[in-house]
C-alpha cells in the first residue's frame, strides 16, 4: 500500500469515530474518493521507520472529515498503516455520516487509532457527540470488527470515590429537543 493510500486509510479510520454516537451510520461514500490533505507546522519523515510526526496546528481534511490536533503521529511498516496517534488539548475530529443532517463530533486528549486490531481509543475527557446526544467519559473504546463500544469511567479510588474525571455518561435527548433536560 502506497503512503498516499495509507494516508486515506487513516483518513477512514479516524471517520469510524462517528459509530460511536451512530452505530448504524457510515461515513459520506463520496469522502474516501477525496484528496486526503494533511497540514502542519512541521513534518517529520522517516523513511527508513515509516513514521511520520506531524506537530503544530495539525489539521486532516477529507471530503467531510476534519481532524484537528497539536501533535499526530502515523506509524506504517512496509508502506502500510499500523497506528495513528493524535494529541491535542483536545484532539477534535468531526465528520457528516451518510443520510444525516448533522456531524459526528469528538474530541479527548489523545485518540489512538490501531490499524492492527481495528481499533480507535479515545483518552482523557473523551466527547462524541452526535446532534443532542453525548458520551462523555475517562475512555471510550470502539472495536470496528465487532462494532462493539466501552465506556470506561475514572478509576475508583482507595476512599470509594472516583478519580479524576468522574463516571461514564451517555446524554440522550428526545428527537427534536433542543435541550431535552439538564446539560452535563
Amino acid at each position: 500500500m502506497s503512503a498516499t493510500t495509507a494516508h486515506r486509510r487513516l483518513i477512514l479510520l479516524i471517520s469510524s469515530l462517528m459509530f460511536l454516537a451512530a452505530p448504524s451510520a457510515s461515513a459520506l461514500k463520496s469522502d474516501k474518493n477525496q484528496a486526503a490533505i494533511v497540514d502542519a507546522d512541521d513534518i517529520e519523515m522517516d523513511f527508513n521507520t515509516g513514521d511520520r510526526i506531524y506537530t503544530g496546528n495539525v489539521s486532516v481534511r477529507q471530503g467531510s472529515l476534519r481532524l484537528y490536533s497539536d501533535k499526530l503521529v502515523v506509524k506504517f511498516k512496509d508502506d502500510a498503516l499500523q497506528s495513528a496517534v493524535a494529541y491535542g488539548k483536545p484532539a477534535r475530529f468531526q465528520q457528516r455520516p451518510d443520510g444525516k443532517d448533522e456531524d459526528v463530533k469528538g474530541k479527548a486528549l489523545r485518540i489512538v487509532l490501531d490499524e492492527i486490531n481495528n481499533k480507535i481509543h479515545l483518552y482523557n475527557k473523551a466527547e462524541v457527540t452526535q446532534g443532542h446526544n453525548t458520551i462523555k467519559s475517562k475512555e471510550i473504546h470502539y472495536d470496528m470488527s465487532t462494532s462493539r463500544v466501552i465506556v470506561k469511567g475514572a478509576a475508583k479510588s482507595p476512599s470509594g470515590g472516583t478519580s479524576s474525571g468522574g463516571r461514564a455518561r451517555l446524554i440522550i435527548r428526545p428527537k427534536g429537543s433542543t435541550t431535552g433536560g439538564s446539560t452535563p
